[in-house]
């Protein structure tokens, strides 16, 4: 679902209106058509030709292409606007512009623009819009509505107080009917809520109903016969509620009947008495086009008697005036019949390009214009108009209004056989054709009339006979003609024969939808009488007794029994496999293949606290000064498990089977030992670990992340750049409960930017930049930039020369220097500590604790002088070609040590008071009031480039990127400045060279680089970045609710924390100790809303924290973890595979369907901070959704069922996504993919 704010559609408005001039020179008075369904595009393109002066020709997409392009030859339009959903449409014969490209345009609307749009000069009498009507001539009649008329109806609506601004109005009629102006227009006049179906979502009851309630509409407006339908669905369904909201619910656009009335009262919660102000009010309006809409209103009281009083067409609106005259022009009395002519403000201009007709039309009635109507009414002597139906051939079938003679033209330019034709309306519900010939078949004419007409126009039967009745005028005889006889192709004949019990199903459906006694299970429905209302009643029958999810468009695609049959049968077989697979008295085998092990996962995890523990005790009993080789023994287990277990390229295999779990028992080892490969990464250590591992590596290579999920399928050639955080995922999640595993090949010379994700199969070519936060799968050519999800080929006067990127055997000695030197600090701060923790009568766990808090804060110390002294500062503008002893000790070492005291650096919490000091000796500009979730980030860039000022505020997942990449592979170095009160949201990346303005806000997953201009108050979201039509709100002076904690708080809380920790193992051993953790965690969450002491609420932080580092690492993937969101306050479904612990927040506003799959870096976020103010909204996942690395759902959010997020995609805040969908990109745009 999307959504727009008044602001955001006006700025849409205005780009398009920009587009519109300055592109298409679009002049005031011109006619533009617009061939657009039912969507936002449909209102942005609307007001924007307005805006412009021009004339708004709306044309279905719904009409055959002949029809429409006969229609634009007839307005002489050289424009037509469009969007993606009909943008094929039309070819190369017309001008076409899709609006939907401008809704990713970040283009800045200047007051030079908007003095241009202020400057176009619109008059009162000047053509606001044009709507095509049956003509009588075979030709359809273009009614044009100046602006004055349309102004003055809504003129007449507000005076009657039908709408108001807090009403959500729900748009059903179709942009070929004029009552959907009235739906648009009023509605903004007013500014109410406009609630917009999906293209075909009023032909689907259940989807529609939906909206009904979701979204609290109340006012409602549909013909009567849709109405009819509409209740019947609610009768079957038994929902007697859902129109109880409405607060105004209107008819027009045919007779509404008293039976009608009835079943609509006993729905809609009608008011008990006139002076009642609660309540829904009833209205029976009439209108044509040529007099703007809706001329005449009949509020229908509560004391209404259907069975017993006549329904009224009612009074003339504010503004118009109404005149019954009879034959020979005269007024007519009271309760005598007549034609009705219609005057006021409301009266067309004329038909255009047909002043003959317009002549015949209107009417001067004591020097005032009317519109003659054709439509016989009565005038009671209270002044109701009642309706007693034409005075020609024209009708009204489902609202649409239909000259039979534009149908008879039709069929006779059909074929020179036909003679002479006649059409009628038979019951109020079928159009019948009767033509005159002995040599053309049913077919034929339906076919023709098919291309030629709109549907709702061709009628359901042809009569072929010799020859038609005449009378003694020698006209068609119409009383002569024989009656249809829907049943006559109906024969129970052996093609009438429903074979299986579906077709008997179904023939027993098309029976109570259609009213047809026993219908042909081979012939279309329409053919048989059939309507498109009572297939919406069919599909209400079918989704209740056969298979609910039954879409519109397949009831439309297969018309007839057996080709419904045939259709819907696959859904049935795969509906009751499922619920074999499910059911229990199963074999194990089958359910072992769709469902989670907990044996083996139980296994495997003890197996993995073994592997990580059992080498520990081992070191500590035989030689505590042993401990530098535990990282040895950590990682060459994995490459042993890795020789046994490591499944190869698999095309697709079940979820929970064998290969899986071996799959997953290889990603926990690996991912238990990413912080020893922290220390080797960028260094050939790292690619031979990786060969060890039976990837196939160049050693030439500079590999920066550990973010690998099967390393053992990697193929990296030389001289490759991959960037840290960047997710190599083999791994991927298919929509049947499958999954497969993918090689990725990096070819020689390509350089892939931070937190990039390859996935799903890659195979890259020589010489390919991709920049930072980009996805990339498949093939990928030779000399491409991959920006985001775009490739772009290299500019031809651009080429890429890569420097030499092979380090020389000097610089692998540095590496290993200085990786023996860190490793030999560590050494010495454990012995340090082992000599505190040998001092004796001090109680074992306090003892510990005060060690591990000591720990941590001299290994803070020491990494700050290793950078200050060690690492130093950097130059603005600085190049370090990567086989260089500067890049190695500026940016490599660096790197290294904040990831080697990352444990360390745990001890202060976010927000921590020092954070800013820190930085500042470290030779940062940092302002005051400045608040830093994470200060590693900051760390691993050279900090004396870095400007905070005033106010800054950075989230969770905030990347601060050392370098950027030159083309010819170098590393650039530059400053970095935050502008005052600048937020940085979760998962956004600052690369070199950013400057942001003040109050300027970064999205979640934007990427901010030297090319970022920003203006004070942006919003910029995406990658690249890209301002928004939208700016920052002005800052609240507020308490915000981000505290800042003083340093001697986290060590006391650190303290306190790590002595309850040890004394519940102390106590409760390995096992039971881990369970009473469990429990303690679980519910010093669910509790701490009552807590309010900030240490209290400091100690509970980190041993949660301490939870998730030591414990949640083992149960990654497992339905062990989904047990613990659950133990939270989670209400998560079946079957759910989640990686770690930081995949979900706000456990208790957290709901997840069954089926659901989440990938590496995969956030979902119930809160938000807004100018530092915490919100909190509940997150909804459906069924069956795949969540792919680094997606971000925001708060707030519904995401339907079976929908996929790709790599890099956001879901805004309270987004809904429908079901079966695809989406990526940042905002999330739906994919075809």
């Amino acid at each position: 679902e999307q959504s727009l704010t008044y602001c955001e559609l006006l700025y849409y408005v205005q780009v398009l209106s920009l587009t519109l001039l300055n592109e298409y020179h679009v002049v005031p008075g011109e006619i533009v058509c617009q061939c657009i369904e039912r969507s936002l595009s449909m209102i942005i393109g609307l007001l924007s030709i307005e805006i412009i002066g021009g004339v708004y020709c709306p044309l279905s997409p719904e009409n055959p292409k002949q029809r429409l392009q006969n229609l634009i030859e007839q307005t002489q339009a050289r424009l037509i606007l469009v969007h993606s959903l009909t943008n094929q449409i039309f070819k190369n014969n017309f001008i076409t512009y899709d609006i939907d490209t401008i809704i990713n345009c970040d283009d800045k609307i200047t007051n030079d623009d908007l003095y241009q749009l202020s400057y176009i000069l619109i008059t009162p009498d000047n053509i606001a819009y044009i709507v095509f009507t049956s003509g009588s001539t075979g030709i359809p009649k273009a009614v044009q509505v100046r602006h004055r008329n349309l102004t003055a109806y809504m003129q007449s609506l507000a005076k009657i107080t039908v709408f108001k601004k807090s009403d959500n109005v729900i748009q059903i009629a179709s942009c070929s009917f004029d009552n959907h102006f009235q739906d648009i227009f009023v509605t903004l006049m007013i500014g109410a809520g406009l609630v917009i179906l999906h293209p075909h979502g009023n032909k689907d009851l259940t989807y529609f109903i939906h909206q009904l309630m979701d979204k609290d509409v109340t006012i409602l407006e549909a013909v009567p016969s849709y109405l009819d339908i509409l209740c019947q669905h609610l009768e079957i369904q038994d929902a007697n509620e859902c129109l109880k909201k409405l607060r105004t619910l209107s008819s027009g656009g045919d007779v509404l009947t008293n039976q009608i009335m009835s079943r609509l009262k006993k729905y809609a919660s009608v008011p008990s008495s006139s002076s009642s102000s609660d309540g829904c009010r009833l209205w029976n309006t009439y209108g044509q086009a040529e007099a703007t809409i809706t001329s005449t209103y009949f509020q229908i009281g509560f004391d209404f008697d259907c069975d017993k009083q006549v329904m009224s067409i009612g009074k003339p609106l504010p503004n118009y005036h109404c005149s019954i005259i009879d034959e020979y022009f005269q007024f007519v009395a009271v309760n005598q019949e007549g034609e009705l002519f219609v005057g006021g403000a409301c009266v067309f201009a004329g038909y255009f390009g047909r002043n003959d007709l317009t002549a015949k039309i209107l009417m001067e009635i004591n020097n005032n214009i009317f519109y003659r109507s054709g439509d016989l009414v009565r005038c009671d002597n209270q002044g109701f108009l009642f309706f007693k139906g034409r005075k020609d051939h024209q009708v009204k079938l489902r609202g649409q209004r239909i000259e039979l003679a534009e149908i008879e033209k039709c069929l006779m330019n059909a074929s020179l056989l036909v003679s002479a034709c006649s059409v009628m309306k038979w019951k109020e519900q079928h159009l019948v054709a009767y033509v005159q010939s002995s040599h053309i078949d049913e077919e034929q004419l339906r076919q023709h009339c098919q291309s030629h007409l709109p549907s709702y126009m061709v009628p359901a039967i042809f009569i072929i006979l010799d020859k038609l009745p005449l009378n003694s005028n020698g006209k068609i005889d119409r009383k002569l003609l024989p009656p249809p006889d829907f049943s006559s192709s109906t024969d129970n004949i052996d093609g009438n024969v429903a074979h299986t019990t579906l077709e008997k199903q179904l023939q027993h459906i098309f029976s109570q939808a259609f009213h047809i006694e026993s219908p042909h299970v081979d012939i279309p429905f329409g053919q048989l009488g059939g309507t498109s209302l009572g297939a919406i009643f069919a599909l209400t029958l079918i989704r209740q007794q056969i298979y609910n999810k039954v879409d519109i468009g397949l009831l439309f695609a297969n018309p007839s029994i057996r080709q419904l049959a045939i259709a819907i049968e696959p859904f049935l077989i795969s509906n009751q496999s499922q619920k074999i697979v499910l059911a229990p008295n199963q074999s194990h085998e089958i359910l072992l293949r769709f469902s989670p092990s907990f044996v083996i996962e139980s296994v495997g995890i003890l197996f993995l606290v073994c592997q990580w523990l059992c080498p520990i005790i081992l070191i500590h009993r035989w030689c505590s000064f042993l401990f530098p080789i535990l990282p040895a023994f950590h990682l060459l287990f994995y490459v042993i498990c890795s020789r046994l277990l490591s499944p190869r390229y698999i095309k697709t295999d079940n979820l929970f089977s064998w290969n899986y779990y071996r799959w997953w028992c290889l990603d926990r080892l690996w991912n238990n030992n990413t912080f020893w490969l922290q220390h080797i990464l960028g260094t050939s250590l790292y690619n031979y670990y990786l060969r060890l591992c039976r990837a196939r590596i160049s050693l030439n290579t500079h590999i920066y992340t550990t973010a690998i999920d099967a390393p053992w399928l990697l193929e990296i050639d030389d001289e490759c750049w991959i960037g840290s955080g960047t997710y190599l995922n083999c791994l991927y999640f298919n929509d049947d409960n499958t999954f497969k595993l993918s090689p990725i090949r990096i070819g020689p010379n390509c350089s892939i930017g931070t937190r990039s994700v390859l996935f799903d199969g890659v195979d890259m070519q020589n010489n390919i930049i991709v920049q930072p936060m980009s996805s990339v799968t498949g093939f990928v050519a030779s000399g491409t930039i991959v920006d985001g999800d775009e490739h772009k080929s290299l500019p031809l006067d651009i080429s890429i020369v890569q420097s030499n990127r092979s380090l020389s055997i000097w610089h692998k000695i540095y590496q290993i220097i200085v990786i023996s030197s860190i490793i030999c600090i560590h050494y010495t701060l454990l012995i340090l500590v082992y000599k505190v923790y040998s001092v004796g009568q001090i109680p074992l766990p306090i003892n510990i604790a005060f060690c591990w808090t000591l720990w941590s804060i001299i290994g803070c110390f020491i990494s700050l002088l290793l950078l200050k002294f060690v690492v130093g500062s950097c130059a603005a503008g600085e190049i370090y070609p990567i086989a260089s002893k500067l890049y190695l000790q500026k940016i490599w070492l660096r790197q290294l040590i904040v990831s080697s005291f990352y444990h360390a650096w745990l001890l202060p919490t976010s927000y921590d008071y020092l954070y800013p000091y820190v930085l500042r000796w470290l030779g940062a500009h940092v302002e005051e009031n400045v608040k830093l979730a994470e200060i590693d980030t900051f760390l691993s860039c050279p900090t004396n480039l870095l400007k905070i000022e005033t106010g800054v505020t950075t989230f969770g997942g905030v990347l601060i990127v050392s370098t950027e990449l030159t083309l010819s592979g170098d590393h650039r170095v530059d400053q970095i400045i935050l502008g005052s009160h600048t937020n940085l949201a979760n998962g956004c990346s600052i690369l070199p060279g950013s400057c942001l303005e003040s109050e300027t806000i970064i999205g979640n997953l934007t990427r901010v680089s030297r090319e970022t201009k920003s203006k004070c108050g942006e919003v910029f979201m995406g990658v690249p970045a890209r301002a928004m039509p939208f700016q920052m709100p002005p800052r609240l002076e507020v308490q915000d609710q981000i505290g800042i904690i003083p340093f001697w708080h986290t060590c006391l809380s650190h303290y306190v924390s790590k002595c309850l920790l040890l004394s519940i193992y102390s106590f409760g051993g390995l096992v039971g100790g881990s369970v009473i953790r469990t429990i303690l965690v679980c519910s010093l969450y669910r509790c701490r809303s009552y807590i309010r002491h900030q240490i209290v609420q400091q100690i509970i932080g980190i041993m949660s924290q301490d939870y998730e580092q030591f414990i949640c690492p083992f149960l990654g993937n497992t339905q062990w973890l989904i047990r613990l969101f659950q133990a939270y306050g989670a209400h998560i479904g079946e079957n759910v595979i989640m990686p770690d612990i930081s995949s979900i927040t706000d456990y208790h506003l957290m709901t997840i369907g069954d089926n659901v799959r989440l990938n590496m870096g995969t956030q979902i976020q119930c809160h938000s901070f807004e100018q530092r103010i915490l919100k909190l909204a509940p997150v909804s996942i459906g069924n069956s959704c795949i969540l792919m690395s680094y997606s971000i759902v925001m708060a707030g959010c519904k995401i339907m069922s079976n929908n996929r997020l790709y790599p890099m995609t956001l879901i805004m805040k309270n987004d809904q996504l429908p079901p079966d969908t695809h989406w990526k990109g940042v905002p999330a745009r739906k994919s075809g993919r």
